[in-house]
């Protein structure tokens, strides 16, 4: 390949790979946010009219969102948004259980001053989505907290089974934070998460992510 022919295919390239990125990202938001309804039916050629993106990048960005459990594409019936029964979000909802509890203990052996920092700015970062009625920058803000303790303690692959794990259940948190109050509940719930990591108490952030958990769970199994 000649270098003009090399300088001509890495934009193209690069352009490809921003359109997917940017097809993922508005689908994913649309998801999870409630705009398309769990078990609805969305038409391929319907999205890239209603995006202007390409096909390759709304089909590479449509297999993406089936891998982290958010779509189901069925053969020769077409794609569905994925509708979790009450059995999976429960299923899901003692995974987390078994991987945040056992984190959260590990955290406190490697945490630092700047980790305490990061997690206190994520926390202020959620009361300003909340404040301004963003619910899905809320809920990124809050995977983002979460995901945090499984960086400290330096686990990969746990942070990538979390990662696609409260994909899963983010489009039914949202569906949970409907009430003001339980909005606010989550970021007081976290500082103390918080607090007690910055007191270097295992059993009190045990106990705190514990009863976080629960009203986690509650919330998504009660709707």
């Amino acid at each position: 390949m000649s270098l003009a022919e090399n300088a001509t295919t890495k934009p193209r390239a690069a352009r490809s790979g921003s359109l997917k990125e940017k097809a993922y990202q508005i689908l994913r938001r649309m998801i999870l946010t409630g705009e398309f309804k769990g078990g609805t039916q969305i038409v391929e050629a319907d999205l890239i009219t209603r995006l202007q993106i390409g096909r390759t990048p709304i089909r590479e960005s449509l297999l993406r969102l089936e891998q982290e459990g958010l779509i189901r594409i069925v053969p020769h019936k077409g794609i569905f948004i994925n509708e979790m029964s009450l059995k999976e979000i429960k299923d899901l909802m003692q995974l987390r259980f078994c991987l945040e509890l056992f984190a959260i203990r590990e955290a406190i052996c490697y945490i630092t001053d700047n980790d305490i920092v990061e997690m206190s700015q994520i926390i202020d970062l959620q009361e300003q989505a909340m404040q301004d009625s963003d619910t899905y920058e809320y809920m990124n803000l809050d995977r983002r907290f979460h995901q945090k303790i499984f960086e400290i303690i330096g686990n990969d692959r746990m942070l990538r089974i979390m990662g696609n794990l409260n994909d899963q259940l983010v489009a039914c948190g949202i569906r949970g934070l409907r009430k003001q109050e339980r909005l606010l509940q989550v970021i007081t719930e976290h500082r103390e998460v918080v607090r007690a990591l910055s007191k270097r108490d295992a059993e009190a952030a045990f106990e705190a992510t514990k009863m976080h958990l629960e009203r986690v769970r509650y919330s998504l199994t009660d709707l």
